[in-house]
């Protein structure tokens, strides 16, 4: 049976609607933006087209997944509310960890993870 999903990332203000079927597997389902409800100040600079809103929302958000899961790797105590990012303004994720007592050393180690995990220029670690 077809279902709407009303979504709204934390990594920016955008809403979104995207329809999926609950008799598919999770492995095999698909998600399919139906409805922008609201476009964030950046998102709407952008003028994507409904897909590739959803797509780009889609991947902001998985990235910061990753790089959390990536940080965490290393400094086991951390809580995803202690976890600081921003996007710069070409959208490129920014991972903030001097809260962290992260060395410089372990700055670059998490930097070749994140290039590893998300793609090289994607995100950094500042």
């Amino acid at each position: 049976m077809k279902q709407v999903t009303r979504w709204s990332p934390d990594t920016c203000g955008c809403v979104l609607e995207y329809e999926w079927d609950d008799s598919v597997s999770d492995t095999d389902r698909t998600h399919t933006v139906t409805t922008v409800v609201t476009r964030c100040a950046e998102h709407s600079e952008m003028k994507l087209q409904l897909s590739d809103h959803f797509d780009q929302v889609m991947a902001e958000n998985t990235g910061k997944n990753k790089a959390f899961e990536v940080v965490k790797s290393k400094v086991a105590s951390l809580d995803i509310a202690d976890f600081k990012y921003s996007f710069d303004k070409d959208r490129k994720l920014v991972v903030d960890v001097d809260h962290l007592a992260v060395s410089a050393v372990e700055k670059l180690t998490l930097t070749a993870e994140l290039n590893s995990k998300l793609g090289t220029g994607k995100a950094s670690i500042k």
